[in-house]
């Protein structure tokens, strides 16, 4: 962007030799701080991003996010134009410098050009391709022409500030038609199969099913309508229109999406894509093209999908975790109506593959947390001298540091991650995979020592009912888990098992009792962190089980209690309800 503008002769002067090795001495420090920043996302711990959105504006919120990123890389591309004209020196310009001219200008183009160029490098551990830096490159051009009308005085720098203002207004007004073109009054006719509860389940079952030993690359295939549940199952969340499909077809794919807008002033407005495109992941590396567009009544040209294409490939680089993910793919194989991963072997894809069953049953994924509780919770359990009431330390332990984390976090998923620590450690190692890839290979050993050695009154079978009770409780609902519990029982009346037991009943009903409280909401959450943290009286939380008949088989409970919801069966179960309801609340 040249200055058009003459130099001015009256009050402005150029930049004085003292002043201009301070802006140097700036510019050096500022693509210190560029590169730093660089080298910060390159190196930056990998945190899982949180698939299990809660409404589909959650879902166009974490996309928003995405662009504002984008838009800070930006800014700071155009505070770097900014500082190279008083740091390099103004272009010559009037009568017999135009060459100078030009090569001021090209000299700082090319500066900046290489400042972005090596920056984005190191933060993606590869070159990027140069239409990722176009919209860098024009940010920082904007800045330098700002820069260098304001070495020249107040009245260019008034001019410049004016120009960019205007072309500014201009972007906007585009961006506004656009957007009047691109939103629509109604949905599109997207046909969306819903996922029905054994197909849902199936899926889920096949996802775990891909987890290899530790060091073996992991395969994942989707086929068109398991992808769609995926993405059907975040963009519906509190139960939006929003609705989206792809197909896949060698080498290229085809989509659609329809998303309800968020927020008052879109209310009733739909934007819907119809989307066609090639996409490769090869050892980590992305390639990405946009072949067709359109965007409501708005169809880009193909030039600008170009463009297009490589703003989106420096967007989804850019963010670190979706950088990551990209990364661990090693890789892509696209054919007719389905779509194969290959992940490295490691923890990202231990922790990605996971979150999507997650994403399934519209939970979210907190098995990286569940991971902090349990490695916390071991820990502890070595250092616990031998006459300790080790369930009573153990759950304090947990909740204490879920009030900790809470500090910072949501006190429910907190609350969520300690009971499926509690579930997995106390209760069995096996529902592990119910919560996500918890373990690698040492965790899992060291988990299994500690499995069945804490009794809760002297009964280690009752730390197990109650624990996987309580995480029952979060991966389904309160009945759903009662029906497990009581099924539970009927299994052990029948030859080989220990026979039905209502003493076993009070434990999981005790069990499900604390964890409705622990996430019922963040007010009832934050209270139970409150009071386990700071002292477990196991009487509290669950009342003596004397009088409660045990070992009863098969025929012995039809015939004496009249099977389940019988009338002396149901006398006993009022009893337990009767000892939990004499607890002290939650």
């Amino acid at each position: 962007m040249p200055d058009s503008q003459p130099v001015e002769s009256d009050s402005a002067a150029p930049v004085g030799v003292s002043r201009q090795w301070i802006f140097r001495g700036l510019l050096l420090l500022y693509v210190g701080y560029l590169v730093l920043r660089a080298w910060q996302a390159r190196t930056a711990p990998y945190e899982p991003v949180d698939w299990g959105f809660q409404s589909s504006a959650e879902a166009i919120g974490w996309v928003r996010g995405l662009l504002r990123r984008e838009l800070n890389l930006y800014l700071l591309a155009f505070l770097l134009g900014l500082l190279v004209p008083p740091a390099w020196g103004p272009p010559p310009s009037g009568a017999g410098s135009r060459r100078q001219f030009w090569l001021g200008w090209l000299s700082w183009s090319l500066l900046g050009l290489l400042t972005i160029a090596v920056c984005w490098a190191i933060a993606w551990s590869e070159l990027p391709p140069l239409g990722s830096l176009l919209f860098p490159f024009v940010s920082f051009l904007a800045g330098a022409h700002l820069g260098s009308a304001a070495v020249r005085g107040r009245r260019s720098f008034a001019w410049a500030a004016g120009q960019l203002a205007t072309l500014g207004l201009l972007l906007a007004g585009t961006v506004v038609l656009a957007l009047r073109l691109a939103l629509s009054d109604a949905p599109l006719a997207i046909e969306v199969d819903p996922a029905s509860v054994p197909s849902k389940s199936q899926l889920a079952e096949r996802i775990r099913a891909t987890r290899p030993p530790d060091g073996k690359s992991r395969p994942l295939q989707l086929t068109d309508a398991e992808l769609g549940a995926l993405v059907n199952s975040a963009l519906g969340r509190g139960g939006s229109p929003s609705r989206a499909n792809v197909h896949f077809e060698p080498a290229t794919f085809t989509s659609q999406a329809s998303i309800e807008l968020p927020g008052r002033m879109a209310a009733g407005k739909f934007l819907n894509v119809q989307m066609t495109g090639r996409v490769a992941v090869e050892q980590g590396h992305l390639d990405l093209d946009v072949e067709q567009l359109r965007v409501g009544r708005l169809s880009i040209p193909r030039p600008l999908l170009r463009i297009l294409s490589s703003a989106l490939h420096a967007t989804l680089l850019d963010d670190p975790q979706i950088r990551r993910i990209i990364e661990a793919i090693d890789g892509l194989n696209i054919k007719s109506g389905a779509v194969s991963f290959v992940f490295q072997p490691g923890a990202i894809s231990r922790q990605i593959v996971p979150s999507l069953v997650q994403l399934l049953w519209e939970r979210p994924d907190v098995s990286t947390e569940t991971g902090i509780y349990l490695r916390r919770l071991i820990a502890v359990y070595d250092k616990l001298p031998a006459a300790a009431d080790r369930f009573a330390a153990l759950t304090q332990e947990a909740f204490a540091l879920a009030q900790q984390r809470s500090v910072d976090h949501d006190p429910v998923l907190e609350n969520r991650a300690a009971i499926f620590a509690l579930m997995i450690l106390l209760g069995h190692t096996d529902l592990e995979p119910f919560v996500g890839e918890v373990f690698d290979a040492d965790l899992r050993a060291q988990a299994n020592r500690i499995l069945g050695t804490v009794p809760l009154r002297g009964r280690e079978d009752w730390t197990r009912h109650f624990w996987v009770s309580a995480g029952l409780i979060l991966l389904s609902n309160e009945a759903t888990s009662d029906r497990v519990g009581r099924l539970k029982e009927q299994l052990d009346s029948k030859a080989g098992g220990t026979g039905f037991s209502f003493a076993d009943m009070l434990a999981n009903f005790a069990g499900n009792r604390l964890a409705v409280a622990a996430i019922r909401d963040p007010a009832s959450a934050r209270a139970v962190q409150a009071r386990l943290a700071r002292r477990v009286d196991v009487d509290a939380i669950f009342p003596p089980a004397d009088g409660l008949p045990e070992n009863i088989s098969a025929a012995d409970l039809q015939s004496q209690y009249g099977g389940v919801g019988g009338r002396a069966y149901q006398a006993i179960l009022d009893d337990i309800n009767r000892r939990l309801a004499a607890l002290p609340p939650l």
